[in-house]
């Protein structure tokens, strides 16, 4: 199961119904991340800047694997409340 929820969160599997909501939020403060980092980079050594970059590879991977991590536990009660509701629902 956990695999058709990996393949769901990355796209790979195409739904019937996409909605795009963007999160303007999300996306100020994805722009201005950018921005610091790159402002930090321009300011360190080579070795402090191979530091930077692993430092920032980790915390993608980090932020990718919880974003994943997030994706399945909302399916997963999800799928619990659908269940509960056909279980239990109006007679």
């Amino acid at each position: 199961m956990q695999t058709l929820i990996t393949e769901l969160f990355y796209r790979n599997i195409k739904l019937s119904q996409q909605v795009e909501n963007e999160n303007t939020d999300l996306r100020s403060i994805e722009l201005l991340m950018q921005r610091n980092f790159k402002n930090l980079a321009e300011s360190v050594n080579a070795t402090q800047l191979q530091r930077l970059d692993a430092y920032k590879d980790c915390a993608e991977e980090y932020a990718l694997l919880l974003a994943e991590q997030s994706f399945y536990d909302g399916f997963c009660m999800g799928t619990k409340m659908i269940a509960q509701a056909l279980t239990y629902g109006i007679k």
